[in-house]
């Protein structure tokens, strides 16, 4: 079984940071590094189809292509489609990963 950091170290070496343009959100989004993984989904976005999906397949991690956070947000409120998502992903423990490669 690896741990999540495990997983973002080879996708760090397959895809290094410094291939990702400059204004592009790449790296863990929500999930603790040390927690183990035995399955990763791996999506275009992350939305909340996909988090239903990843529970139902009882994955502990989710690897984007587009990123979930671009920009600075001042609020994850669950009143908001973002705020939404972080907090299904927190509950349910699973790891998010975006990666833009």
């Amino acid at each position: 079984m690896s741990k999540v950091a495990d997983l973002i170290s080879a996708m760090e070496k397959r895809y290094p940071n410094a291939s990702a343009e400059l204004w592009d959100a790449v790296g863990l989004v929500t999930g603790n590094p040390n927690n183990d993984v035995d399955t990763v989904l791996f999506t275009v976005d992350p939305s909340e189809a996909v988090i239903d999906q990843a529970k139902d397949l009882g994955a502990q991690m989710i690897i984007a292509h587009h990123p979930l956070i671009l920009k600075g947000i001042s609020s994850v409120a669950e009143s908001t489609r973002k705020g939404q998502i972080i907090s299904q992903l927190i509950k349910a423990d699973i790891a998010l990963f975006t990666r833009s490669e």
